[in-house]
C-alpha cells in the first residue's frame, strides 16, 4: 500500500483557499490542470511508498506518538505553482523550522516500514 503523511489545514482555511482559487479553477480544468477535492487537500510530511499491509498500523501508532510529542506550530499560506504540468501546488510559511522538524520526524517514524527512500535530502523545505 503506498502511504504518505501530510497535515490537513482547517476547514476555515480550506475554504479561504478555495474562494482564492476559484477564478483558477475553470482555467486550470480546461488546460488539463489536476484539481483535487477539498477533502484531499493537505500539507504532505512524509511519503513512505509501497509499505506492507501489515505495517500499516505499526506506522500509524509511530505517527500518532510523533503527532502527540508535537507542539502547535502556525503556519500561513504563501505562494503557487504548478508541477508535473498538472497538478497546483500552494505553499506555505509562517513557522516553517516547525514543519520541517516534525516531517523530518514523519519521516524517521517510517524508516524500516519501507523501502522507499527520499533522495531529496532532508535539509530541503518541502513546503
Amino acid at each position: 500500500m503506498r502511504l504518505f503523511a501530510a497535515i490537513r489545514p482547517p476547514v476555515q482555511v480550506l475554504d479561504h483557499l478555495e474562494r482564492a482559487l476559484s477564478g483558477v479553477a475553470a482555467l486550470a480544468d480546461a488546460g488539463g490542470v489536476r484539481w483535487a477535492a477539498q477533502e484531499n487537500l493537505h500539507l504532505t510530511l512524509a511519503f513512505f511508498g509501497e509499505v506492507p499491509d501489515g505495517a500499516v498500523g505499526e506506522l500509524a501508532e509511530e505517527l500518532a506518538d510523533v503527532a502527540g510529542a508535537t507542539s502547535s506550530f502556525a503556519m500561513r499560506l504563501r505562494g503557487a505553482g504548478v508541477f508535473g504540468q498538472r497538478t497546483v501546488w500552494v505553499g506555505a510559511g509562517g513557522e516553517v523550522e516547525s514543519f520541517v522538524g516534525l516531517a523530518a520526524r514523519a519521516r524517521a517514524a517510517g524508516e524500516g516500514l519501507s523501502r522507499f527512500r527520499d533522495e531529496r535530502g532532508s535539509s530541503q523545505s518541502r513546503v
